[in-house]
């Protein structure tokens, strides 16, 4: 192989801190190269790479304000800007486990922990530029979209069993994926399979189901590698997509929450957490993730208004559970809402969604004259815009509720599912806001666990009764018999085994919620009643009894 001219090779290098930037260029030159720039931020780096091309990037992680050295990898990818045979070289201090965790998680070419000596940073920069240079072919065809080109010349570079072989079989299967020859690829990863047994081939067979449509096949054999290898970030992001094109929502919540646990600063998949846990009615798990989305991701190409809004909105939905908690949180919200034309160009649906959001916000914290207010600025609004907007109306009405204005709430939602009655999607954002669903697998999903959640109640079995209806009813937080279908669960499990402080706390919040939605009028009132009844005599009975428990045990102690 020839002998690479580093002098023809450009460089930057991004630290913070002087010194460093000083040492590593001094290091650089003395390798041989001689086109380097340096700069203190993730900032300007980025704006110095819209202008200029890098072979390589040396970057520290932590690069004080603005992004970090991970943010500024990523988003050089999203851009566009940095090329497959571009080298990006990671560099920390920090060997925190979430930080380390992160950095191999965006999968720069190479990372080193300082201090770096001179002959660490000679051997890893010769390294990659020895890879580099072997598969420079590839990653231009590949960046060139020619994918038959990079596939043929992939394939000579396995025969002649070059030292990068295992890279271009991964590279290889990934690219007969991509291209649809699922075939070529299934006997790809078996013949590696047959000879050492990998992750990244067990997950590329998965892949080839997902690929083939057979979604539920890949999550079996994806949970299988899941649970071999715990700690294998790509396996968790196959069975993510795997869940998701089978449907199934709470599968997919369960496998991101894992994954964000062993890389929780990797905020695309923080975000594709959130928004799936805001739409199954897990708030509070949505909320703590869009939190870490707007700490985390404030100067990554993820950040956005919508984070914002969210979060907001999160908030406002934990109402419908838990008053006291929504309210803890209600200040945070409304500081970032009143904060938001600061920080972003926003559009007119966003303005108006933020004005209903705040005004839910204020309402929380007693504001009732600024969340009138809000709420009309945000009507105004909305005739000015004269296009409806589901996400908007859905708001609206909650916006509504929290003045109470409630006929004029249930006014809107007539309206709702007249306009919207032959959109099923339309349909299940209204879901939320009804006592009964109303969409095609509204009724579906309610129908199953509520017909498993009253199997189990008869069968006295309530803790895992009681489980069943919290998980429907996160869904469908304003369909009142499912909640008292979860209080009267609660109570029973009271009845038989004695006091519950959280079953008791959790009945008491949602009575409140209940008596925000129930006229007298209402055909649940009465059970609504008798249950509440109920609730105390069992509340008092279960206080008295463990009192005397207690009072027995010091008792005896004090006899012993």
């Amino acid at each position: 192989m020839p002998s690479i001219d580093y002098s023809a090779l450009s460089v930057l290098i991004v630290d913070d801190f002087h010194n460093f930037r000083s040492a590593l260029t001094k290091n650089m030159y003395t390798l041989g190269f001689r086109r380097i720039n340096s700069v203190s931020s993730g900032n300007e780096a980025m704006n110095i790479c819209r202008k200029e091309h890098y072979d390589i990037i040396l970057s520290d992680y932590n690069l004080g304000v603005g992004k970090n050295g991970q943010q500024l990898l990523e988003e050089l990818r999203f851009r566009g800007i940095f090329k497959r045979a571009d080298i990006f070289i990671l560099i920390s201090a920090d060997t925190s486990r979430e930080v380390v965790m992160a950095s191999y998680d965006c999968e720069p070419n190479d990372y080193l922990t300082k201090p770096i000596t001179g002959k660490t940073l000679e051997q890893r920069i010769k390294r990659q530029l020895a890879k580099r240079e072997a598969l420079l072919d590839i990653h231009t065809a590949i960046d060139e979209k020619a994918y038959q080109r990079a596939i043929a010349l992939l394939e000579l570079n396995i025969m002649a069993n070059s030292r990068y072989t295992v890279d271009c079989q991964k590279l290889l299967g990934e690219l007969y994926i991509k291209e649809q020859q699922y075939n070529m690829a299934e006997t790809l990863y078996l013949e590696v399979l047959a000879s050492r047994n990998v992750d990244w081939a067990q997950v590329g067979l998965a892949n080839i189901d997902v690929a083939r449509g057979k979604a539920n096949e890949a999550i079996v054999s994806l949970e299988q590698v899941v649970s071999e290898h715990p700690s294998y970030l790509k396996a968790y992001d196959s069975l993510s997509d795997a869940c998701t094109i089978s449907g199934d929502s709470d599968k997919l919540q369960d496998v991101l929450q894992k994954a964000v646990n062993i890389s929780p600063m990797s905020i695309g998949r923080q975000k594709i957490l959130a928004d799936t846990a805001l739409a199954n009615g897990d708030v509070e798990l949505a909320m703590n993730a869009y939190k870490k989305i707007i700490k985390y991701g404030a100067n990554s190409h993820y950040d956005s208004a919508d984070n914002h809004l969210n979060f907001a909105r999160s908030i406002t939905k934990i109402y419908d559970n838990d008053t006291s908690k929504a309210q803890d949180m209600s200040l945070t919200a409304a500081k970032l809402l009143n904060n938001l034309d600061d920080q972003y160009e926003v559009s007119e649906e966003q303005k108006i969604q933020a004005k209903l959001l705040n005004s839910q916000i204020n309402a929380l914290n007693g504001n009732k004259r600024a969340s009138t207010d809000l709420l009309s600025e945000a009507q105004e609004l909305i005739v000015q815009n004269a296009q409806r907007d589901i996400d908007t109306e859905v708001e609206t009405v909650n916006a509504l509720i929290f003045n109470d204005n409630i006929t004029e709430a249930k006014k809107l939602i007539t309206e709702m599912l007249d306009f919207y009655q032959y959109d099923q999607s339309a349909l299940e954002k209204i879901d939320p806001l009804l006592e009964e669903p109303v969409s095609d697998k509204g009724k579906k999903i309610i129908g199953t666990i509520n017909k498993k959640g009253i199997e189990l109640y008869r069968q006295q079995e309530f803790v895992q009764s009681v489980e069943y209806f919290t998980k429907a009813q996160k869904k469908y937080p304003r369909y009142v018999g499912l909640k008292l279908n979860l209080v009267q669960a609660m109570i029973s499990e009271i009845k038989e085994n004695g006091y519950h402080e959280e079953y008791i706390d959790q009945c008491a919040s949602i009575f409140t919620t209940v008596e925000r939605y129930l006229s007298s009028g209402d055909d649940k009132y009465q059970r609504y009643k008798q249950l509440n009844l109920m609730y105390r005599q069992v509340v008092q009975q279960a206080k008295f009894q463990a009192k005397a428990e207690s009072q027995q045990e010091n008792l005896n102690e004090r006899n012993g």
